[in-house]
């Protein structure tokens, strides 16, 4: 114990001997004490001991930024050049190193905390580097001379933090204290002031570069000639706040200026010293020819000589207070001029005002454009969209030079009446003797339009004014005639007024725009009596010697309401000669005129009548221009009625005139010729499928500038004439519902052997008209004396809607898209091709056959039903009766191939194919039969092209027979569905190497399910109420990996269900076998189910009537046939109500009784279980925990806290509190070690 206490006294001396080393160290490394400034001026980079000299200063003649003296009145004078600073230009002087008043030991500036002796060394040393600097002043500095400028150098961007003090300047200095080549701002509060020198002492910055003022006081002297501020070209100023004074000028901008706020002071005065005045803001070109921009926000400037100047460039301002004030020596204000000048003394200006408040003292308030002796004597345009001008004394609030000054005023308010400078829409609205210009929202007696709620004096103006789509409401009769431009689109109300045009112009021009006349005001659409007479109120547009409307340039003209008068020409002409094509629409109201109602000349032009009345009383009512070249028009007749008359003796009236190329549609309205021909077509093609055509009078006439007499036909093709747009292929084709009666016979082709230029297939008739019917129809005289057409049963193959057609295909061809029903009339041989787009309901009579030429009878690849008792067959090998791609519905009709050779199924005999192929979407219903006497083709084959597109085969009526061979073969990629109908076959009813469901139907014959590896897993599902009489197979196609499945779910099988596999011929399988599955959960066999073809947990079963089923057992609750015995297992069955199966299972042997042992437990259990539980656990754990837990915990806790928190910080005593801690803990450490030691010794 003594050898042991020996050795932990020794270790506690040297623990404490480390503590001592430990606080010596910490107090070695503390940082020494040190002079703030001088640390870290050692730590800057040191400075250049050659400063960069400023560059020489060549202040040039700033003569545009002050003004000559004017005379009194301005009216004839406005003028803001005069002197020049020739002073300031001849001030050259070399820049030396900065000191100002303050060389010695005390700095001006400093960078962080770097003091610098003068501006000029900082500038230097921020220039160097290539970030941003802030350089701020720690002194005024006064008295500084032409030699101390600063140049801050094109590389430098910094920040001048004025730190509010001031720059001052001695009594002989001449410049500006700082010449900005670079980026500079200036902020804190600071003042510049150069007042000192009387003469020289323009103000505060010259700028070159990017300079932007934040705050600060900038003054000069009125009589030095300068600017506070002074833009160059090229340069950029920016001021946010600031006060501007003494000087001539507070910001002369010869670049681009924005002025965000800041008050502008400056009270030179010409009358006072006519060497040294100007406007306080002024923009002005120099010599360079670059043309300034000014931008002013808000801010106050304050002048005598003038508060703004514009004199080249563009200025705008956004607000602020603009005056010029008396001169302290001139109380009576007699010598101070204008808020605002605009004129273009050394270049055009263009200005634009949008608010601000401009007053000024005796004279006009805005002074724009001089020519009296402004300069240059450019123009000036000023817009004044808001802002207050108050003029001095009886003065007008605006001047305008009548030679150079252009203003237009839409917002604001003024002295004066302004309302000669404001445009059509607004409105000069005078009280308490100021006057507002607003926009024109009510009316006035000169009115003539409305749009957007705004009234105007002219309607074009209200046109150039309005929105797109917007409404242009005549609010009064007006003479005028109007454009509606390219890129305009708006809508005319007549609103019952008259629109009146004038000798020379169309009263409405409609050039490359989009223009939609209408009349609120009229209750109803024109009214048309039994004579033709036409009433209409409404208002209209009225034109005498041109045209009402004239379209051209790619315009557009639809006339909805009101009415449309030419007492000379034409209501509405679509295109021009020199003004290339217009579309025309009618949708309503009513055009008379006396030459055409409407014209249309031009390629690409067109006219489509909708509705409306359209009345001609001395020309065709709808013409086209037959000049060669002037063709390629489209004309559309849908609805309305066309009223044509005549006046001019030797001439017939004409409903429509069509003498150039183009086309002629008439699908409706009613076309009326008093006294003349209903449709005459010179050349062209026109389409009548609809509509009233009717011609009056008899006798002949001419139409148009033809020589040839043409008499009065309801239709008249003019060969006579022989126009220039007449091709061998022009036809006028009429069918339909059309209508056309006439005095004369109803359709008429001058020459000889031209009947072909009409063709009749439909239509109603005041006369025979069989010389112009087409082939296949015929002309039928009706109950009522008139003649319509019908397909001729004699000759046609096919009609619709009661036309007759010569083939099948040509009626197919004729339907178009539009959904259509085409019946067969008699036997035919074609190959008929159905397009996509087709949509066909074909019929078939009884006793009428439609048979192939070479190809497939019918290959339908748009939609298709079939119906009827006809027949449609195929004769040629490797052909089809119908193979569908698109969508085909069959309810009737037989199907077959008439001429099958085939013998067996390895002899085609030279002709054999399917009857039906499909690729795409068939139904088999109603009463259709599919029918072949083959043995090498299937009946019907259904085939997808892919998984993604499959076909799809639904039977649900109908009888399919094939003896010999395969009915329906539903091959790769095939859906098929039997839900009804027969299918019979002496082979196999269904095939199936795809997807089949069979839920209803009578099929007579085989089901076999076929899968190969090159295939998909094959599978047939029956259900339902089909009846299948023939055998269930499942066959797998050499043997492959691929299988295919047979679910029976119900239905009846009067066959046996059979496995298989094919190689050279089905050859049975076991019902076992994995090459194919069948499995049975539901329906009535004719044979009994093999037990395993069953569904899981289904059985076979013999039904009361003899035929077989499967069933799930149904069991009773289980009976012990024998008990269990501790040596002999038990048994136990239960009984299936259903079938009687029994199902047995054995209770296991019972276990033998186990004899309780009560001696030998007591002895062992208690002795060892008490003796080592207690004395282990009690000794150790109770000795050591309290004595280390209570000595060390309290003992270092309270000494190293108060220590560290008190002398950290001065002495660097950290190691302390650590060393003493560890002396305690090893301490209490070593006592504990030496007490355990000590118990386990005793």
């Amino acid at each position: 114990m003594k050898k042991a206490s020996k050795t932990l006294a020794v270790l506690l001396s040297v623990l404490l001997l480390f503590s001592f080393g430990t606080t010596v160290f910490a107090d070695e490394t503390s940082a020494p004490d040190f002079d703030a400034a001088s640390s870290s001026t050692e730590s800057s980079a040191e400075p250049s001991d050659e400063p960069s000299a400023a560059p020489e200063t060549s202040e040039s003649s700033e003569s545009s930024e002050v003004s000559a003296p004017e005379s009194a009145e301005p009216e004839t004078s406005g003028t803001e050049s005069s002197s020049t600073e020739s002073s300031e230009e001849s001030a050259v002087t070399e820049t030396k190193v900065q000191t100002y008043a303050n060389t010695g030991e005390e700095p001006v500036a400093k960078i962080g905390e770097t003091p610098y002796a003068s501006l000029q060394e900082a500038v230097n040393a921020a220039s160097a580097s290539d970030q941003a600097t802030t350089i701020t002043l720690v002194a005024d500095i006064a008295d500084i001379h032409a030699s101390d400028i600063v140049t801050i150098p094109s590389e430098a961007n910094l920040t001048l933090d004025m730190n509010e003090k001031k720059i001052t300047v001695a009594s002989d200095f001449m410049g500006r204290p700082l010449i900005n080549e670079g980026t500079l701002t200036i902020t804190g509060n600071g003042t510049i002031d150069s007042s000192a020198s009387d003469t020289k002492g323009y103000d505060a910055v010259d700028n070159y570069g990017v300079l932007t003022i934040e705050n600060g006081t900038f003054t000069g002297s009125v009589n030095a000639s300068g600017a506070s501020i002074k833009n160059r070209p090229d340069a950029t100023l920016t001021i946010y706040d600031g006060l501007f004074n003494g000087a001539v000028t507070a910001v002369y901008n010869a670049g681009k200026t924005y002025i965000h706020g800041g008050t502008f002071d400056c009270r030179s005065c010409s009358s006072c010293n006519s060497s040294s005045w100007g406007y306080t803001i002024q923009s002005h070109m120099d010599a360079d020819g670059k043309s300034p921009e000014l931008y002013f926000y808000d801010g106050t400037v304050i002048g005598v000589q003038g508060a703004f100047s514009t004199s080249a460039g563009y200025s705008e301002i956004q607000d602020g207070s603009f005056k010029t004030v008396a001169c302290s020596n001139h109380p009576n204000g007699n010598t101070a001029f204008y808020a605002l000048y605009i004129a273009g003394e050394s270049g055009e200006v263009e200005s634009n005002i949008y608010g601000g408040t401009f007053e000024s003292a005796t004279k006009v308030a805005a002074f724009i454009g001089n020519s009296n002796d402004g300069g240059d004597k450019l123009n000036a345009i000023a817009h004044f969209y808001g802002g207050s001008f108050t003029s001095g004394g009886n003065s007008e609030a605006v001047h305008v030079d009548s030679d150079l000054g252009g203003l237009e005023i839409t917002g604001g308010t003024y002295s004066s009446d302004v309302s000669a400078y404001t445009p059509d829409g607004y409105a000069s609205i005078g009280a308490d003797g100021s006057f507002t210009i607003k926009p024109a929202t009510e009316p006035t007696d000169d009115s003539a339009a409305e749009v957007g709620g705004i009234y105007y004096k002219s309607v074009q103006n209200a046109v150039n004014a309005a929105d797109d789509g917007a409404v242009v409401k005549l609010v009064k009769d007006t003479a005028e005639t109007i454009v509606v431009s390219e890129g305009q689109n708006i809508v005319l109300d007549l609103n019952g007024k008259k629109l009146t045009g004038n000798t020379s112009a169309h009263t409405i021009s409609v050039a490359g725009g989009t223009l939609s006349v209408k009349d609120s005001t009229a209750e109803s659409a024109p009214s048309v009596s039994s004579d033709y007479k036409v009433s209409y109120t409404s208002g209209a547009v009225e034109a005498s010697s041109k045209n009402a409307v004239a379209v051209y340039g790619g315009g557009s003209f639809t006339l909805e309401s009101g009415t449309l008068i030419s007492t000379g020409n034409c209501g509405i002409y679509a295109g021009a000669s020199d003004g290339g094509s217009g579309t025309a629409v009618i949708n309503g109201g009513y055009i008379h005129a006396r030459e055409f109602g409407v014209g249309v000349m031009m390629e690409g032009s067109s006219v489509t009548v909708n509705g409306g009345v359209i009345e001609a009383d001395d020309n065709a009512v709808v013409a086209g221009n037959g000049t060669k070249g002037y063709g390629g028009t489209e004309i559309d007749i849908n609805g309305g009625t066309l009223i044509g008359h005549i006046k001019t003796s030797g001439y017939i009236a004409c409903g429509i005139y069509h003498p150039q190329s183009g086309t002629l549609n008439i699908s409706g309205g009613t076309i009326y010729a008093d006294n003349g021909v209903g449709v005459l077509v010179r050349a062209g093609s026109a389409n009548i499928t609809g509509g009233e055509i009717i011609a009056t009078g008899t006798g002949t006439g001419k139409v148009g500038d033809s020589t040839v007499l043409n008499g009065h036909y309801g239709v008249l093709f003019d060969t006579s004439s022989n126009y220039p747009g007449m091709t061998d292929q022009d036809v006028v084709e009429i069918s339909g519902d059309a209508s056309i009666k006439s005095e004369e016979p109803s359709l008429s082709v001058t020459g000889s052997n031209n009947n072909h230029r009409i063709e009749v297939s439909g239509g109603t008739f005041s006369s025979d008209v069989k010389d112009f019917v087409v082939e296949g129809n015929t002309a039928v005289k009706d109950e009522n004396g008139n003649f319509v057409i019908a397909a001729d049963p004699e000759t046609a193959v096919a009609e619709m809607n009661g036309k007759g057609y010569m083939s099948l295909q040509e009626v197919i061809a004729a339907a178009g898209t539009d959904a259509a029903a085409v019946k067969l009339l008699k036997n035919t041989k074609e190959d008929v091709v159905i397009p996509e787009s087709a949509n066909i309901t074909l019929e078939i009579p009884e006793n009428v056959t439609l048979t192939n030429a070479s190809g497939h009878t019918i290959t339908n690849n748009g939609t298709l039903k079939v119906t009827g008792k006809g027949t449609i067959d195929n004769t040629t090998h490797a052909r089809g009766a119908l193979v569908n791609y698109g969508t085909a519905v069959l309810e009737g009709t037989t199907l077959t191939r008439s001429a099958e050779a085939s013998t067996s199924a390895k002899d085609n005999g030279g002709n054999s194919w399917y009857v039906i192929y499909n690729e795409g979407e068939m139904t088999i219903t109603g009463t259709t039969d599919v029918v072949n006497k083959g043995y090498y083709s299937s009946l019907i084959c259904n085939k997808g092209e892919s998984a993604e597109s499959p076909a799809s085969l639904t039977v649900s009526g109908g009888t399919i027979e094939q003896q010999n061979f395969i009915a329906v073969k539903n091959d790769d990629f095939g859906k098929l569905s039997i839900t009804d109908g027969k299918i019979i076959s002496g082979d196999q009813a269904v095939q199936n190497w795809s997807d089949a469901e069979i839920s209803g139907g009578t099929l007579n014959g085989n089901v076999s399910t076929w899968a190969y590896d090159g295939g998909a897993a094959s599978k047939t599902v029956i259900s339902g109420t089909a009846v299948i009489t023939g055998n269930v197979m499942a066959v797998n196609y050499d043997n492959q990996d691929t299988i295919p499945t047979v679910v029976i779910q119900g239905g009846t099988v009067n066959g046996k269900l059979e496995k298989a596999t094919y190689n050279n011929g089905i050859v049975p399988a076991d019902p076992t076998a994995d090459s194919s599955a069948i499995e049975v959960s539901g329906g009535s066999f004719s044979v009994a189910v093999d037990e395993a073809f069953c569904a899981e947990d289904f059985h076979p079963n013999k039904n009361p009537d003899g035929s077989f089923s499967v069933h799930e057992h149904t069991f009773g609750s289980w009976q012990v046939t024998k008990p269990a015995t501790t040596t002999e297992k038990g048994e136990e069955q239960r009984t299936c109500s259903i079938c009687g199966f029994i199902e047995s299972r054995e209770i296991p042997v019972l276990d033998k009784p186990v004899e309780p042992s009560a001696k030998p437990s007591a002895a062992p259990t208690t002795a060892p279980t008490a003796a080592p539980t207690t004395a282990p656990t009690t000794a150790p754990t109770t000795a050591p925990t309290a004595a280390p837990t209570t000595a060390p915990t309290a003992a270092p806790s309270a000494a190293p806290t108060e220590k560290p928190a008190v002398n950290t910080p001065q002495t660097g005593d950290e190691g302390v509190s650590f060393v003493w801690i560890a002396l305690v803990l090893t301490s209490g450490c070593a006592a504990a070690a030496l007490l355990l030691a000590k118990r386990r010794k005793g």
